[in-house]
């Protein structure tokens, strides 16, 4: 059985005019890997999934998900892959442009 690598940006607060998220996924490893990826419209309680997208990635292959959608106040990118070799970027955006703040790198998600 293989192992489950888990990642979220946790509780991301939007900036003004955000209207979209883009998660962008590379597949660093030696083998074609599948993602999960979930994004939460942390407005509600308990919170809502509003995407669920299952993505493989080929050996060295990078895909993008847009979530376009109205503006959500805060958010949460949940990330499940077979390999800790697979790499996010995670940005908030307004009219295809990444607003400060609202970016996420690899290094600053936190596994879970």
């Amino acid at each position: 059985m293989s192992r489950k690598y888990n990642w979220t940006t946790g509780p991301v607060r939007s900036s003004l005019g955000y209207d979209s998220t883009l998660i962008v996924l590379s597949n660093d490893s030696s083998k074609t890997q599948k993602v999960e990826v979930r994004f939460y419209d942390l407005g509600y309680t308990p919170k809502k999934r509003i995407l669920s997208k299952s993505i493989t990635l080929e050996l060295e292959d990078t895909k993008s998900v847009d979530t376009r959608r109205p503006e959500v106040a805060c958010w949460e990118v949940q990330i499940s892959a077979d390999s800790k070799d697979v790499r996010a970027w995670i940005g908030g955006r307004r009219l295809n442009s990444n607003l400060p703040g609202n970016i996420i790198l690899n290094p600053e998600l936190q596994r879970y």
